[in-house]
């Protein structure tokens, strides 16, 4: 009965990941082709995180003593954090997403490799398999052939070049995540650094726009804020699950968000999903599935 309760309990985390990031990445790629400075998302986007974890860490949370080296991590992982998300803005607003989606989500692996070298984790077979087969899902739920043949690759180099970042960053980042919730629990470290973000975001938008106006564009005002939400309920979710499982398995499970991502674009935006996405979806599911047994 436990290892099916614990079967149930990665799936339904998975899946709640996936949709919160889907969802919340699928709006962010929408306001951040209607003008909005990448620089100015990133620090309302700090903004944002850091109200939604207030609200839960002084509801269920005290404060804890953590020794000074923990304080180092939570400050380098909010650099990594602004960082990362000012990268897959600029990435998402100037290149398509067939080719930005597949370079991103490729934190999934970086980050697993990471934990297993670095934190000594541990998977079982069952695991590895099924990591294996949301991976190949995810390729070809991600990679829309037809598409990327119509595309000038010498165009798509910049979008390329932050995607590559983005990737590089947030698998670190998860990392970064899983010693911190280990070292105190799954609120405490992420309330502070957002703390750090928000100033340290706000310096890079200065130094970056200038004196420029902190408002959104007004048509994308709302959806920001609820995206927002989704994504830092997602990383929530995401935190919460490193209780019970390694970072080197839910971050490549929950890197499977893309194909929520593609089906949301088919249903809002009428874009022609191919079969073999169709085909790489049920598999990032049964990916998911495999690994939860």
């Amino acid at each position: 009965m436990a290892k099916r309760d614990k079967m149930i309990e990665l799936i339904f985390l998975g899946l709640a990941i996936m949709l919160a990031w889907g969802f919340g990445d699928f709006i962010m790629a929408y306001i951040s082709k209607k003008g909005n400075s990448p620089f100015l998302l990133n620090f309302w986007g700090s903004v944002v995180s850091l109200a939604v974890v207030s609200v839960v860490y002084f509801a269920f949370f005290f404060p804890k003593t953590v020794s000074g080296i923990y304080w180092l991590i939570v400050f380098a992982s909010s650099i990594v954090v602004v960082l990362s998300f000012i990268c897959f803005y600029k990435a998402v607003a100037v290149g398509k997403v067939s080719l930005i989606s597949p370079i991103t989500s490729s934190y999934g692996i970086l980050s697993m490799f990471l934990g297993l070298f670095f934190l000594k984790e541990s998977l079982s077979r069952t695991q590895y398999i099924g990591i294996f087969i949301s991976t190949i899902g995810l390729l070809l739920a991600v990679l829309n052939i037809s598409e990327l043949r119509r595309l000038k690759i010498s165009s798509q180099v910049e979008g390329l070049k932050y995607a590559v970042f983005t990737f590089v960053l947030w698998g670190i980042n998860f990392t970064l995540s899983a010693v911190l919730v280990k070292g105190a629990d799954w609120v405490t470290p992420f309330f502070f650094s957002s703390i750090f973000s928000v100033p340290l975001s706000y310096a890079i938008l200065r130094r970056a726009e200038g004196k420029m106006s902190l408002g959104l564009k007004r048509e994308t005002f709302l959806l920001f804020f609820v995206a927002g939400i989704l994504l830092q309920a997602g990383a929530l979710v995401f935190t919460f699950s490193l209780n019970s499982f390694p970072s080197a398995l839910l971050a490549p499970i929950s890197a499977g968000y893309p194909a929520v991502i593609i089906i949301l674009a088919h249903f809002f935006f009428r874009e022609r999903i191919a079969g073999i996405q169709y085909a790489g979806v049920v598999l990032i599911l049964a990916g998911l599935a495999v690994a939860a047994v």
